[in-house]
């Protein structure tokens, strides 16, 4: 019994030994992720962000970077990922940030953190916010200014618009036309011809990126818009004569006297009665092939532009005039709605 007992401990003192040394190794080599709960200590060891960049806080809702005198602003880039509520300032051609940044000062009721790290490029600085804001910038004598406001203090409507698909995922193509180039040039049009004083419009994907469905959707969480446009295009390989636009919909989801049913019918009749075009129906998404409707508990809908594989179609859905025309019914009707959960509210 003794011996049995001496050797239960012997293995069972090897075993924990050997957990003890993996946990040890894993804990060495893991990456800290940043979180929002993340102290300062740790935040220092993040390696995807690089090193924590000291700021003076100040009263003022401007964002201050004062750069050294050699610093021109065609050697900035700003760009922003407000799905994580992050904006970046790239500077161009440098390996060493404290020959460029002077200062860095904000307010921290709306900057958590600033962190900094070299790139392809030269130096990002990281600017962790802490909420969405719409930015704006002015560059005055070396001087940075990032002007930051939260959209529904700005705009009384918010408009989200997602151009499906991006980058490496081009989405449907038919004789060189690629979804993701048509859907991106309809959301930009439908951006400047619906931002207004009262409405503000944000594009979810702003370039030839490809963005995840969950990256996408928590953007426009992040923003609460009032409505959601997310756009695509259609092909049919057994029905080249097929044409038309087709608008699906959740149909679990509802806010109260308005439905995404409401939403996608409103919406149809505006836009095939805008370009003259033919309407092949409203559906609810029940194959659940438009992910963006479902991961969103905002009125959504997902539009069918028209068909590629059609040859007339193609054709237009390849011309800048048929994208401005699509873009004027998108908005026509979007407007429409709007107004008519403004008197539905009153």
């Amino acid at each position: 019994m003794n011996k049995l007992w001496k050797w239960t401990s012997i293995v069972g003192g090897v075993f924990l030994a050997l957990s003890f040394s993996v946990l040890l190794v894993y804990s060495a080599t893991k990456p800290i992720v940043y979180t929002e709960d993340l102290e300062d200590e740790e935040l220092e060891e993040e390696v995807q962000i690089g090193k924590l960049l000291e700021f003076t806080p100040t009263e003022e809702t401007e964002i201050y970077l004062e750069f050294l005198p050699d610093t021109r602003l065609e050697n900035i880039q700003i760009s922003e990922d407000m799905s994580r509520n992050e904006l970046f300032v790239d500077i161009l051609d440098v390996k060493s940030l404290e020959r460029v940044l002077a200062t860095l000062e904000g307010n921290e009721t709306l900057l958590a953190h600033a962190a900094w790290q070299k790139n392809e490029v030269g130096i990002r600085i990281t600017l962790f916010l802490r909420d969405f804001y719409a930015y704006t910038y002015r560059w005055e004598e070396n001087k940075l200014y990032l002007g930051l406001e939260k959209p529904r203090d700005k705009y009384t409507y918010i408009v989200a618009v997602n151009a499906a698909h991006g980058g490496s995922n081009t989405g449907n193509e038919v004789n060189g036309v690629k979804e993701k180039n048509v859907t991106l040039a309809v959301a930009k049009e439908v951006r400047k011809l619906l931002q207004e004083e009262t409405v503000g419009v944000f594009l979810v994907r702003k370039d030839d990126s490809n963005l995840s469905a969950h990256k996408r959707a928590a953007y426009v969480m992040n923003l609460k818009p009032d409505l959601v446009l997310d756009l695509h295009c259609n092909v049919n390989g057994e029905n080249e004569r097929q044409f038309g636009t087709e608008i699906y919909y959740n149909e679990e989801y509802y806010w109260p006297d308005f439905t995404n049913a409401q939403f996608a019918d409103q919406m149809e009749r505006v836009l095939v009665e805008h370009i003259q075009g033919k309407a092949n129906g409203i559906f609810p998404d029940t194959e659940r092939k438009y992910p963006m409707i479902h991961l969103l508990e905002v009125p959504t809908i997902s539009v069918e532009l028209g068909y590629l594989t059609n040859k007339q179609e193609g054709k237009l859905l390849e011309q800048q005039s048929y994208y401005e025309l699509l873009a004027q019914g998108l908005q026509l009707g979007t407007k429409e709605i709007l107004e008519n959960m403004d008197s539905k509210a009153q």
